[in-house]
């Protein structure tokens, strides 16, 4: 906290148009830890923004507007003046904004302990994000060049390890339009009831658990029991038919080949199985989630979420409570670094229009998910409301919306009996090809 380094920066943005430039861009009032100093930013940053020139007269005459010039002096005003050197300016800043995020380090940890003594765990959480955000503000201004250099760098070892750039979905198509599901990025998969939400969101949890022997797989379910959970991946992956796995099942032939399934890949199923965690709580709040994933320490493949509507927010309605939960999720992949696939209901207006495939209008209750997503995927299944259809035991999983890629859709094959996806050996036609696809035919 010194008075000099401040002094020093101001005098530099008075001599120098450039670095007054360069410090108004990036310093914020309360970088200046002394109030004197303070307002003489408040005064300078008044002046800059009306396009007028800094000195000494021009100042003192906005700290007389402000009614802050008594309480700096015009001789401190003069003092500044003759501070410092424009030469250091990128130092002078960098160091004010490191002192400026330490203060509030400590500001926001007193906060913190607070909370914490007084088993306040929103507020906790709240003070968390904050200091989230801070440290990625704290990066500043970052050269376009280097952090060009740095994507390029990833992109090459990601593309030596496999040709997506994420964890592969396990589904070949899926993978050419989404590039694999990207660590940081929030998925909605959105459907109306029935379609095979959970089934695909857990055919994604099956592969991810499969190709990441470190990391684990993380399933909050508010709506089905984990008993469920484990028995749907298990006849997932083994294309099993769902009935072995209820009382009312009489065919033992059937329950001796499960006897036998599972004396002969018993191992391989304990270690797809150990890779993922199941949290089956009807009531689970974001803070909730965050809480359990904090306690990982092996770290984070994958976070599936299901599903949005039933989870518990804060807000005067609906609407903002769902605007929060849908903007922490996007903060929980960006904290833990990992894909979060979170499942979504859509509004009964798909069932009013001739042609029942999702819009991204069908989405409910709030556009902030819409918003917060980084892909939107629809199911949609044909066969559901015509039963005549050519499209028999088939789904298109619609990408309606991909911030880092295009829109299409794509076909899988639907296996009713085992509530399972699997991939098909051709491409659907769609509106846009992948990219990868294109590559492919060069």
């Amino acid at each position: 906290m010194s008075a000099d380094l401040e002094r020093a920066c101001l005098g530099a943005m008075i001599l120098d148009g450039d670095a007054a430039e360069m410090g108004l861009g990036v310093l914020r009032p309360e970088d200046f830890f002394y109030g004197s100093n303070k307002d003489i930013f408040l005064a300078m940053s008044a002046l800059y923004d009306r396009g007028s020139a800094l000195d000494v007269v021009l100042i003192f005459e906005e700290l007389q507007r402000q009614k802050a010039a008594e309480r700096v002096g015009l001789e401190y005003l003069k003092k500044v003046c003759v501070s410092g050197t424009s030469l250091n300016i990128r130092q002078y800043v960098e160091e004010l904004r490191h002192n400026s995020f330490l203060r509030r380090c400590g500001a926001m940890g007193r906060e913190l302990a607070e909370a914490a003594a007084a088993l306040d765990d929103t507020k906790v959480y709240e003070v968390l994000d904050r200091l989230e955000r801070d440290k990625e503000e704290k990066s500043g201004l970052l050269d376009g060049a280097a952090i060009f250099e740095e994507h390029l760098k990833s992109l090459i070892r990601r593309r030596k390890e496999g040709n997506i750039q994420g964890i592969s979905t396990g589904f070949v198509d899926l993978d050419a339009y989404l590039g694999g599901l990207r660590e940081g990025e929030l998925y909605i998969l959105a459907a109306r009831p029935s379609m095979g939400k959970t089934a695909l969101a857990l055919d994604l949890a099956r592969s991810v658990a499969k190709k990441n022997e470190k990391k684990k797989v993380v399933i909050f379910s508010l709506e089905m029991a984990k008993e469920q959970l484990v028995s749907r991946i298990y006849a997932g992956e083994y294309k099993a038919d769902n009935a072995i796995f209820s009382i009312k099942e009489k065919d033992e032939r059937n329950w001796e080949k499960f006897l036998a399934n599972l004396e002969e890949h018993g191992a391989e199923l304990d270690r797809m199985l150990g890779r993922i965690l199941i949290d089956d709580r009807s009531y689970c709040r974001v803070q909730d989630m965050r809480m359990l994933c904090h306690g990982v320490k092996s770290g984070i493949a994958l976070v599936v979420v299901d599903y949005i509507q039933l989870m518990q927010g804060t807000g005067e309605n609906r609407t903002q409570e769902i605007s929060g939960i849908s903007r922490g999720l996007k903060l929980m992949a960006k904290e833990f670094q990992c894909p979060v696939v979170a499942l979504s209901q859509l509004s009964r207006k798909v069932e009013e229009r001739a042609d029942k495939r999702p819009m991204l209008s069908d989405l409910r209750e709030s556009g902030a998910i819409e918003q917060d997503a980084d892909s939107v995927l629809f199911l949609y299944r044909d066969e559901y409301y015509f039963p005549d259809t050519e499209k028999k035991n088939q789904a298109e999983v619609i990408i309606a919306k991909q911030r880092n890629g295009p829109t299409g859709t794509v076909d899988l094959a639907w296996i009713p009996e085992s509530t399972t996806f699997r991939s098909l050996d051709r491409w659907t036609p769609t509106s846009k090809k992948s990219p990868w696809e294109e590559a492919g035919k060069k």
